[in-house]
């Protein structure tokens, strides 16, 4: 369990590095575990044939074969493991939980209306000011209005976007 926390905690590139070449070493593995399976050892092989030679080799359809269910197979197990690793960290996982938190506590002071705005962008993430106002069927001058107070309060930022502004909840709270 500590590993995987501090594989989460490592940063992108240095994950899909260690991905890469553990998908290497399973491919590697898998052809040697399931050689027997796909090549018959009733074909003749020259003495210089060595277990090595049917890495990404596709010249006959037993190799072909035996190639593609190994990559198939590290790519498989690759990914489970990226779905493990790729999530966030236990901090940032507190963080965020901190910040609904901190949230639910500064609604609890907000107007009815203040509210309403606030829960909308929540869902969204990132929203125009456009589109609240037609979600919320206000008009333009009360959510100008409740966004530039709620921005006022440091609860939310809005960017210029042409004639509308692009509205997402404060990065700190």
């Amino acid at each position: 369990m500590q590993l995987l926390q501090k594989l989460k905690r490592l940063d992108v590139v240095t994950k899909v590095g260690l991905l890469l070449i553990f998908m290497m070493i399973l491919y590697i593995g898998l052809l040697f575990l399931l050689k027997p399976v796909f090549i018959s050892s009733g074909i003749e092989q020259a003495h210089t044939t060595v277990m090595g030679d049917h890495i990404m080799t596709f010249t006959s359809p037993e190799q072909r074969n035996l190639n593609l269910v190994a990559l198939f197979l590290a790519f498989v197990c690759g990914l489970g493991i990226w779905l493990l690793i790729k999530g966030p960290s236990p901090a940032t996982t507190e963080s965020q939980t901190e910040q609904e938190n901190n949230l639910k506590v500064i609604k609890t002071v907000l107007s009815p209306d203040e509210k309403k705005i606030l829960t909308e962008i929540e869902k969204a993430g990132e929203i125009t000011q456009d589109s609240l106002r037609f979600r919320l069927d206000w008009s333009k001058a009360k959510v100008s209005a409740l966004l530039l107070q709620l921005d006022r309060m440091n609860l939310v930022q809005r960017e210029r976007q042409g004639k509308t502004y692009n509205v997402f909840l404060s990065k700190k709270k």
